[in-house]
Formats: structure tokens, C-alpha cells, sequence
């Protein structure tokens, strides 16, 4: 009896799984409908709808910084698209209305010159996925653990010694590769970076009486390097640092 009422519990979440589903696809299809219709408003308020949901895809979050831009709220258009970005960074079209975007943002701020080595790591962590890099790491963690069991077999020392030399090879690619891996997930999560809302002044720390630093305006992209008591702590391109109050900075 009890494996029945599993059986029919199961059947029931998998019923509103699809329900859900197909609620939400309708919901996108009316936002297309709206965004057809030049009723921008309407459009965002159906994506937003979905978005809310939890329900995730560069194709939505593209639709919605589009209906963003068409309405003149160029902060939220860059915002979902760098979301569409991350989800799908080789998506030509995405790349092109973002840049597109960005060219209205005011704030020009210039990047201070990082060291090759860092530059060089980056683009070697962002040639794969997090979830390749994951793979490749316990690859070369199992073949390590094979190597290491040759070498407790082997009968000879320089058997035993070539094993340890490869198990000590091996292991340092897979953590390599599962720094990389780690590196990716900070990336792709989009939690350490955000776009600036509305016109804000800069505070040297995470208080209304403490000392004006400088003005952002909205749609500039800056790092998030810390949290505290509804304060972001940001960083510039060019180095500079500084507080601001959460509502004004969309996370990516």
C-alpha cells in the first residue's frame, strides 16, 4: 500500500512538472505575442513572470533585455543580457545587442592593465565548461587512484617509484583542472559582478553619513567584492572602490 500512494505521489509532481511547464511556455508566447505588438510593458511583465518562476534560458533573458531596451530602460536590457551571456556566451546575437547597449552607458572607465599570466589563465579556463573541466578532473583523480594501486602491486622499486612519479602527475592535473572548474562556476554565476540601476553616489563605506567617493551611472558593469548590511562593496574596471546600497545594483 505504502509503494501505491509513492507511486501516485510521483505521478502527481511529474503531472505539475508538466503543467508548470506548459503554463510557462504559454506565458512566453503571450510575451512574444505582446513584444510583436510594440506593447513593451506587457512583454516584460509576462518574461518577468516566467523569470520569477525560476525558470531559466538565454532565450528568455535575450527577449527580455530586448523588450527592456525598447522601452527605454537601458540598466535592465544590459542587465539580462549579460544573464543571456552567461547561460550562452558564443550566442553572436546576444554579444552584438549588449555591446549595442552598452555604447548608451555614460560612465567611460578605463581597465588597468592586468599581468599576462592572469589574462593568459583566464582564457584558458574559459576555452570549456565547468562541468568539462569537472570531467576531465575526476578523470585524472581516478587515474591517479588506479596508479597509485599499480604501485602498491608492484613487486619492483623502479615500478614502484615510475607509478608514484605518474600518480604524483596525474593527481596535480586533476586538481589543476578542478581550480579551473571552480574558477568557471565564479564566472558563469554572474554573483560577482552587477550593473548599476540608477544614478548613485559611491560611499567610502557601507554608511549614508560616510564620505561621497563618486558617481555611477546606470548600466555600468562593476565587480561585487563584498556584502554588509544591504551595502555592495564594488570594484571598477580602473581600480577604485567603493559602497553602494543594493537597490541600486542588479546582479548578474
Amino acid at each position: 500500500m505504502k509503494s501505491f500512494f509513492t507511486i501516485i505521489a510521483i505521478m502527481v509532481v511529474a503531472v505539475s512538472a508538466f503543467a508548470d511547464n506548459d503554463e510557462m511556455q504559454q506565458l512566453i508566447k503571450d510575451a512574444n505575442a505582446k513584444y510583436s505588438e510594440a506593447d513593451y510593458t506587457s512583454a516584460i511583465e509576462l518574461y518577468k513572470k516566467v523569470a520569477d518562476s525560476g525558470f531559466e534560458s538565454s532565450e528568455l533573458y535575450y527577449n527580455l533585455g530586448n523588450a527592456y531596451f525598447k522601452n527605454k530602460n537601458n540598466a535592465n536590457a544590459i542587465l539580462y543580457f549579460e544573464k543571456a551571456k552567461l547561460l550562452d556566451p558564443k550566442d553572436q546575437k546576444i554579444a552584438h545587442n549588449l555591446k549595442f547597449a552598452q555604447q548608451f552607458v555614460i560612465d567611460e572607465i578605463n581597465e588597468v592593465p592586468r599581468f599576462f599570466l592572469i589574462t593568459f589563465f583566464e582564457k584558458i579556463v574559459k576555452a570549456k565548461k565547468t562541468d568539462s573541466w569537472a570531467v576531465i578532473s575526476l578523470s585524472f583523480f581516478i587515474i591517479t587512484l588506479a596508479t597509485l594501486i599499480i604501485m602498491f602491486f608492484s613487486k619492483t622499486l623502479n615500478y614502484k617509484r615510475l607509478s608514484l612519479v605518474f600518480a604524483i602527475l596525474f593527481f596535480s592535473i586533476s586538481f589543476s583542472t578542478f581550480v579551473m572548474a571552480a574558477k568557471m562556476k565564479n564566472i558563469t554565476s554572474g554573483e560577482n559582478s552587477g550593473i548599476i540601476m540608477n544614478v548613485v553616489t559611491v560611499k567610502s563605506s557601507p554608511d549614508e553619513a560616510s564620505t561621497d567617493l563618486f558617481i555611477l551611472h546606470e548600466g555600468l558593469k562593476v565587480e561585487i567584492e563584498d556584502f554588509l548590511n544591504n551595502w555592495y562593496e564594488i570594484k571598477l574596471q580602473d581600480g577604485r572602490v567603493g559602497w553602494v546600497k543594493t537597490e541600486f545594483l542588479g546582479v548578474i
